[in-house]
Parts: structure tokens; C-alpha cells; sequence
């Protein structure tokens, strides 16, 4: 059994349309199991459940969220199957679930990320490999470790779990790819650590802050 999960918390409706019109076949044709975590109660396919967080949140913690939907699937994931976490904003290339099946006891599956400025365009996209927000492993190995939650914020919680991987004695494979799609269509893709991104959601809010140089200190702690 493969479990996908994926954070969707105060995003617009219709990037969780998308998410699931953009990978509905591949669910469905692997018999995945995804679990959406969301403020709120949200509307998913059969295949899914919606699990909403609501321990209140004055700023966003992305590293709390996903450990609430690890938590779920833990739940009723038995220690050899599979749980991938993932982007609300990815579409999966076609064949990268035959991978997480051939998922061996000693690996952690890190797609390459690929940033596309639209779906349509996902094949000409350009490769970030600094990107590991995409994680898939055995549950018995995601009940070894969570998502530190001294990261606050988008990102610097996957590196840390890129690093805690290597520490459980796991390898990486880094051979299969994910789209990310981008928010924005005419922003710029490219990342710029410690500048935010221009199409990042509720940054303005303060909602979710750009915490790049806090989380690199925690890091490298």
C-alpha cells in the first residue's frame, strides 16, 4: 500500500482541484491512499481523506502540519507499506510509483524536483535539486523520525529530514522526478534563499514568513 500526504492549509480551493485533476489516474491506477491535511474541511475524491489541523497556528508551521498527517497515516499504515510526503502544488511523473513499490528497506525515495511554470509546460521545466520536499519511505522508518518542528515557515524542515535520513542509515534515491507547478505562471521559479519567493502564499500576512536564515542556523545545529 502506497499513502500519499500533502498539506493544503489556507491555500485557494482550486490548487487542491488541480492537485488531484493533475494526478487522479496515477492515484487511482496504484490504488493510492492520500490524506490532505487543511484548515478545514474540504472536499476529496474516494480515494482520500481530508484531515483538518486545528491547534491554533499564529504563524504557519509547515513541519507541524505535515507531522499531523504522518500521524493519520500512521494510524493504519502497516510497517512495509509506503507513505510519500509531498506538495499540494506537484504533479507525479508517470511510472514514479513503480519506484516507491521497489522501495527497498534501506532506501528513501527524494524525487528530483522539476519547476514548470504551468502543467502544460511541465516537460520543459528545469531541474532544482536542492528542492526535497517530496519524501517517500517505509512507515516503519517515518515511526522513527517527524519533521523538526523548531522549523517555521516553507522549507528548511525537508532538508533537516534529508539530514536525519542519512543519520538513520537510509540511502537517497534521487532517480525519479516530481512537477512543481508553479503558483504564479508569470513569477520566477528560481529559488533565492533568504529572498522569498514572489508567489508565496500569506507571506504578506506574516502568516508565513520567510524564516531562511533562522532555519539554516537550525540546520546546521
Amino acid at each position: 500500500m502506497i499513502y500519499v500526504v500533502f498539506v493544503h492549509y489556507r491555500l485557494p480551493e482550486q490548487r487542491l482541484r488541480d492537485h488531484f485533476r493533475w494526478n487522479d489516474e496515477i492515484y487511482r491506477t496504484f490504488q493510492v491512499r492520500v490524506i490532505v491535511v487543511s484548515d478545514i474541511e474540504r472536499e476529496v475524491p474516494d480515494y482520500a481523506t481530508c484531515a483538518a489541523y486545528r491547534e491554533p497556528m499564529p504563524v504557519f508551521s509547515l513541519a507541524k502540519t505535515k507531522n499531523f498527517g504522518l500521524s493519520e497515516a500512521l494510524r493504519t499504515a502497516s510497517d512495509s507499506d509506503i507513505i510519500a510526503m509531498t506538495d499540494a502544488d506537484i504533479a507525479w511523473e508517470d511510472g514514479v510509483f513503480f519506484d516507491m513499490h521497489e522501495c527497498i528497506h534501506e532506501n528513501a525515495i527524494i524525487p528530483l524536483y522539476f519547476m514548470a511554470q504551468d502543467y502544460d509546460a511541465r516537460h520543459d521545466s528545469f531541474p532544482d535539486p536542492g528542492c526535497g520536499g517530496t519524501v517517500a519511505m517505509q512507515a516503519a522508518h517515518w515511526r522513527r523520525t517527524r519533521y523538526d518542528e523548531r522549523y517555521v515557515g516553507y522549507g528548511g524542515e525537508d532538508g533537516r529530514m534529508r539530514k536525519d535520513i542519512v543519520s538513520m542509515g537510509l540511502r537517497e534515491r534521487r532517480d525519479c522526478r516530481v512537477y512543481h507547478i508553479a503558483h504564479d505562471p508569470t513569477a520566477d521559479q528560481h529559488n533565492v534563499p533568504g529572498h522569498g519567493r514572489t508567489d508565496a502564499w500569506n507571506r504578506d500576512t506574516g502568516f508565513n514568513p520567510d524564516m531562511f536564515h533562522i532555519n539554516k542556523d537550525l540546520y546546521n545545529s
